[in-house]
């Protein structure tokens, strides 16, 4: 997406793209692809600023490569600005409105909570080591006996923008996995439609129900390291896409003819 003033130069440019900003593995700050990708973008068009969200790519990992990552990160994210340069050289379709923006949170439950005894269990099994899986567990076992309750539900922002009937964008809070993407385009006009994810907030993994059957670590594993008590109960993945169904409206459904094309 480009923006121009009325003398027809290029103000902004917006694009996303799913992937996770991993190439680097450092504790430095850095923007990884994303950040690079920006700046090659803001290079060939200094008085321009380049915005960049990230799609549903908490499962697709950027290839790191031999050597500097720093390179490698850097190659990335020119490759992102040249595909942005060739796109600018063709003829884009205009937008238009009314701009109708919507925003909500959805609970999203957890698996039942572990027993105090499991708590317990845990607490002792790395003691010694200082585990991730013990620490998370004499936390919650401190807020037991501060006569706290545990929480049992993620809340997770949905936000959406409708530019008339041209273009929504839809803004996933969490760290969403890919096949919501690929559910949401299959159901939805994919053409009008962009779906990106750790938007507004970020509490958690977001796993689909297949992700969440296979576990591993976005399918329940990094809810330790997001300080939740319990993987989620299934159900999530229908409740998030029920809701950007119903904040798009039938608009921007897919109509049936395309839906069963090959």
């Amino acid at each position: 997406m480009v923006a121009k003033d009325l003398a027809g130069k290029l103000r902004a440019v917006y694009l996303s793209y799913a992937c996770h900003c991993t190439t680097l593995s450092h504790n430095r700050i850095s923007g990884d692809w994303a950040g690079y990708a920006q700046e090659s973008i803001q290079r060939r068009h200094p008085n321009a600023i380049a915005l960049m969200s990230v799609g549903c790519g908490a499962d697709s990992n950027p290839v790191r490569g031999e050597g500097s990552q720093d390179e490698v990160a850097a190659i990335h994210g020119r490759e992102i600005g040249a595909k942005v340069a060739r796109l600018l050289q063709q003829k884009l379709r205009p937008l238009s409105g009314p701009l109708n923006v919507m925003f909500s949170t959805i609970d999203l439950h957890l698996a039942p909570l572990p027993s105090r005894a499991e708590w317990e269990r845990r607490a002792q099994r790395d003691a010694d080591r200082g585990g991730t899986v013990g620490f998370h567990a004499r936390v919650h076992l401190n807020r037991l006996d501060r006569g706290e309750l545990l929480k049992t539900k993620v809340p997770l922002p949905v936000q959406t923008w409708k530019f008339g009937s041209s273009l929504a964008i839809v803004f996933l809070g969490g760290e969403v996995v890919v096949d919501y993407a690929l559910r949401l385009k299959q159901e939805l006009d994919a053409q009008r439609v962009w779906i990106n994810s750790y938007a507004n907030d970020v509490p958690c993994y977001i796993p689909s129900e297949r992700v969440l059957r296979e576990g591993g670590y976005e399918g329940g594993g990094a809810m330790t390291f997001h300080d939740w008590a319990a993987p989620f109960r299934p159900g999530l993945e229908q409740k998030i896409v029920d809701e950007v169904h119903y904040q798009l409206t039938d608009r921007y459904r897919r109509s049936p003819d395309v839906r069963n094309s090959p």
